[in-house]
C-alpha cells in the first residue's frame, strides 16, 4: 500500500469519472437544493420556513443513514455493480418526489433522496483511487463539479419540453441519473490500495475535519447572511472556473495550500461580506473550493470510514447546520 497509485489511467474511466461525480453532484445540490424546495412550495402552497428546515432535516439524516449503510457494504470487487444501483436508487428517489402529492410524501422522498445521495457519494469516493488512480484526481474532481454546474442548467432549459419547469428539471435529472449508472462499468479498479499518510487516521483525520467543517459552514453562513447576490451568470462561471483550477492545484500535490488557501478566502469573504459587488463573491468561491477538496480528500485516502465521514460532514452537515441555530 502506497500514498500514490502507480497505474496508467485509461482515458475512459477519466471521462467515466467526471461524468459519475458530476451527475451525482447535480442530484445533491440541485436536485436536493432549490428543485426539491420547489417541489415542496407547490404542494404546500406556502413558504414557511419551518416545513423547509424539516425537509432538509430529513435530507442530511437519511445522508448520513446513506453514508453509513455505503461504509459497512462497501467491497472493491463487488463496487461497480454497488454503484450502478446507487445511481439508480438515486434516479428512483427523484421520481417519488416527482409522483407525491401530499406533504407527508414529500417528506418521505426527502428522506429517500438523502439516503440515496449519501450511498452514491460515499461509494464513489471510497472507489475512484482504485479506478482513476491519484495523478489526476483532483481534475477528475474538479471536472466533475465544473460540468456539474452546466448539467443543472442544461436539466432547467430542457424542463420545458415537460411542460413543468421545476417537475421537468426533477425527470430530467432522472434520466441522467439512470444513463450514468450505465457509464460505471467504465471505472474498473486497477490498483487496490490506501493512502498511508496521516491525515487520514487519528489526530490528523479530526484535524482535517474539523478544519474543513469550519470553512466549509462559515461560507455557507457567510453566502446565506445577506447581502448582495451575484448575477446568475456570474454564478455559474465561477461554480466553473473555480473546481477547474483548485483540481489542477490538488494534481500538482498542494493539497494542504489548497485547504489553507481555502481558510484564506474565508476570511478575506468575512471581511468583505457587506461590500456590493464582491462580498457575495468569495464565500461563493470558499464553497465550490471547499466542495472539491472535501471530495478529492473522500476519494483520496481509498477508505471507506474516511469516505463516509467526509461525505456526512461535508456535504450534508455543512450546508445545512447555520439553519439549525438561527430563527
Amino acid at each position: 500500500m502506497t500514498d500514490e497509485t502507480e497505474f496508467q489511467t485509461p482515458r475512459v474511466a477519466l471521462v467515466a469519472g467526471v461524468l459519475a461525480v458530476a451527475v451525482a453532484f447535480t442530484f445533491l445540490r440541485t436536485f436536493g437544493g432549490p428543485v426539491l424546495n420547489q417541489l415542496g412550495v407547490a404542494i404546500a402552497e406556502s413558504d414557511e420556513l419551518w416545513r423547509y428546515r424539516g425537509l432538509s432535516t430529513l435530507v442530511v439524516l437519511g445522508g448520513g443513514l446513506g453514508a453509513l449503510g455505503a461504509a459497512m457494504r462497501f467491497r472493491l470487487e463487488v463496487w461497480q455493480t454497488n454503484l450502478g444501483w446507487s445511481f439508480r436508487a438515486c434516479s428512483l428517489a427523484v421520481v417519488l418526489a416527482v409522483v407525491a402529492t401530499s406533504w407527508s410524501g414529500l417528506l418521505a422522498a426527502a428522506f429517500a433522496m438523502g439516503a440515496a445521495a449519501g450511498w452514491v457519494a460515499t461509494t464513489l469516493a471510497t472507489g475512484m483511487r482504485a479506478s482513476v488512480g491519484t495523478r489526476r484526481l483532483g481534475i477528475v474532481v474538479g471536472g466533475g463539479l465544473a460540468l456539474s454546474s452546466l448539467l443543472a442548467e442544461l436539466a432547467f432549459i430542457m424542463a420545458g419540453w415537460f411542460g413543468d419547469p421545476v417537475k421537468g428539471a426533477a425527470i430530467v435529472i432522472a434520466m441522467l441519473l439512470a444513463a450514468t449508472s450505465v457509464v460505471v462499468p467504465f471505472l474498473t479498479p486497477l490498483e487496490p490500495s490506501m493512502d498511508m499518510e496521516d491525515g487520514y487516521r487519528g489526530r490528523g483525520l479530526l484535524i482535517n475535519w474539523v478544519v474543513m467543517l469550519a470553512v466549509m459552514g462559515s461560507a455557507f453562513a457567510i453566502f446565506n447572511g445577506g447581502g448582495v447576490i451575484p448575477s446568475h451568470g456570474v454564478s455559474i462561471v465561477l461554480n466553473i472556473v473555480t473546481p477547474l483550477v483548485v483540481g489542477r492545484w490538488l494534481d500538482a500535490d498542494h493539497r494542504r495550500y489548497a485547504l489553507w488557501a481555502a481558510v484564506s478566502i474565508l476570511i478575506v469573504g468575512n471581511i468583505l461580506q457587506n461590500t456590493p459587488g464582491v462580498g457575495a463573491l468569495v464565500p461563493l468561491i470558499a464553497i465550490s473550493w471547499m466542495t472539491v477538496i472535501a471530495f478529492h480528500f473522500a476519494a483520496r485516502g481509498g477508505r471507506v470510514w474516511v469516505a463516509a465521514g467526509t461525505v456526512f460532514l461535508l456535504l450534508f452537515i455543512a450546508p445545512n447546520m447555520v439553519s439549525w441555530f438561527t430563527i
